[in-house]
């Protein structure tokens, strides 16, 4: 029983085994095929099936197409010793075991996608199927992961930054001063006039460079340590001009 080949295809068929070969086993097999019966070297191999296409591979290369020519000979049946090795770099491929037969039908489960390639022995224009159906899906399968994982995180990362990094903080106005409206973190309950009275200080003595300082917002005022931020409009005015002051020393006159 012989195999039949469809070149156009990739098709090998032996019996009722039938597979699609690599791109590369078809390129091997049909230069086996344009030389039936003969010895050929690994050589021979590496010149017609990739430098003269202008490739350039390692020798282990070419060891490893043939296994996978081997490979597919066993997938469908075909017997082991109809490619053989003679000596350490040459080969043989037995002559009438495989008919070389013209594309009549197109597999259901394959999706054929022309690409011109270069016949080695005749300089002929011919098409070889390159990608299967399953392939594009499963290509389309790893970008909508990594797609789906990549949006993944920023979510998270933006969940984090919300729950850990923001923190909103509420102000209650205490008390008007000195044309100034002083307002104090909604949890402060320590000495009020006390931290009004040091923020004037700093505010007065010009230590603080701050103009038309109009809303002084006191987030804390404990031992030797105030902390404020100073606007000339209200703190949720879009127009508002502020700044953070964050002062370490003891008030002195």
């Amino acid at each position: 029983m012989k195999a039949q080949y469809f070149p156009e295809s990739g098709r090998l068929v032996y019996g009722d085994n039938e597979i699609i070969i690599s791109r590369q086993s078809q390129i091997c097999l049909a230069f086996f095929l344009r030389h039936p019966g003969e010895i050929v070297t690994k050589e021979q191999i590496h010149q017609q099936c990739w430098r003269d296409r202008g490739i350039i591979v390692a020798d282990s290369t070419v060891r490893q197409s043939l296994h996978r020519l081997r490979k597919h000979f066993q997938e469908v049946g075909i017997p082991q010793d109809v490619l053989v090795t003679h000596s350490k770099n040459m080969y043989f491929l037995s002559a009438d075991i495989i008919d070389v037969l013209p594309q009549t039908e197109t597999p259901d489960n394959v999706l054929i996608e022309e690409k011109t390639d270069i016949d080695e022995s005749n300089n002929n224009i011919s098409t070889v199927p390159l990608v299967t159906e399953t392939r594009h899906r499963f290509n389309l399968f790893k970008i909508l992961m990594m797609l789906t994982l990549i949006l993944l995180f920023v979510v998270a990362g933006f969940a984090i930054r919300t729950a850990f990094l923001i923190h909103h903080i509420q102000f209650a106005e205490h008390t008007e001063k000195n044309g100034r409206h002083y307002l104090f973190k909604e949890d402060y309950n320590t000495n009020k006039d006390n931290a009004v009275w040091r923020a004037e200080f700093w505010i007065d003595y010009r230590l603080v460079p701050v103009a038309k300082s109009r809303y002084v917002y006191i987030i804390t005022a404990r031992y030797n340590v105030i902390s404020m931020i100073i606007c000339n409009n209200p703190l949720e005015d879009t127009q508002s001009t502020c700044q953070n002051f964050n002062i370490i020393g003891k008030e002195k006159k």
